[in-house]
């Protein structure tokens, strides 16, 4: 049985059942050799219908799961900026996601 893997593309044999590789889920940080790596947070409950739909058509394109996970969920409510970059970003594996804050000013 293959899983998705990180960039939705790129598929590993899994251990046992599971929809979604845990670092798409729950994001990662890290530097090794120079290399740095930030995988952005993923909602759970938003990875059942790309799940569902590479279930049902295992050659499904990156654009057609991101029919169904839109992109990254920041715990804190951070907005992306650069939503046309997402498409490019999740193929390659590689790239910029710019988040920005809400504010809301109570007096």
């Amino acid at each position: 049985m293959w899983i998705l893997c990180q960039t939705l593309m790129r598929r590993k044999r899994a251990r046992g059942f599971a929809g979604a590789d845990s670092q798409s889920v729950n994001g990662a940080d890290g530097i090794a050799v120079g290399m740095a790596t930030s995988i952005p947070p993923h909602n759970l409950g938003r990875w059942q219908m790309p799940i569902k739909a590479y279930m049902k058509n295992n050659d499904i394109s990156v654009k057609g799961l991101m029919r169904y996970l839109k992109g990254p969920d920041f715990p804190t409510g951070g907005i992306v900026v650069n939503k046309d970059d997402l498409l490019k970003i999740y193929e390659t594996g590689t790239g910029k996601i710019r988040i920005r804050g809400k504010v809301e000013i109570e007096n």
